[in-house]
């Protein structure tokens, strides 16, 4: 997927407005943004303006523990599968919702719920979630949170380290069946 970069830099420009001037500095403006990853924290900061500063927060150490969060119409939070695949653990929208649809439905590839567990340690840490996992394919079991399919990203940052740990325990189970298989 192409994404353009927007590349903020500050010049000085020193003289007087009827001389030639001359460059003084040229700095940089920090970190490259795409559009899209402006937009998506411009919308999530009218939601909360709390918001972007926590969840860039949280990314950082979803990536410190093996997760790989991606943008597309949200920051999708992957692990790699053995299979080489990447495995959605939950999808975070510019709203301020978390959803947490079909990981259990790659759980028949490990021979074992990896997917499955993972949901059910954050409705175990969650008050007031449940797992719908009724449907016989489990593509379309999610986690429900007061009878509503989408959790708000404040209740799930209010449980930043047990969502981390979660997500590593994920991980951390991939690359071993990983190994094994190697």
């Amino acid at each position: 997927m192409l994404q353009t970069e927007i590349i903020t830099r500050h010049v000085f420009v020193s003289g007087h407005v009827q001389e030639t001037g001359t460059i003084a500095a040229v700095t940089g403006g920090g970190k490259a943004q795409t559009i899209s990853d402006q937009e998506f924290f411009s919308d999530l900061e009218k939601i909360n303006p709390s918001y972007p500063e926590a969840l860039r927060s949280f990314l950082d150490k979803a990536r410190a523990i093996g997760c790989q969060p991606e943008l597309r119409r949200g920051y999708s939070l992957y692990i790699d599968e053995p299979n080489g695949s990447r495995l959605n653990l939950g999808t975070i929208d510019k709203q301020g919702n978390v959803s947490v649809w079909g990981v259990g439905s790659r759980d028949q590839n490990y021979a074992e719920p990896v997917g499955c567990r993972y949901m059910e340690r954050i409705v175990g840490f969650l008050p007031g979630t449940d797992m719908r996992n009724e449907a016989p394919n489990p593509s379309a079991w999610h986690i429900r949170h007061k009878g509503r399919s989408t959790i708000p990203l404040s209740v799930m940052l209010t449980h930043e380290d047990a969502w981390l740990a979660a997500i590593k325990e994920v991980a951390d189970r991939l690359q071993e069946i990983d190994a094994q298989l190697s």
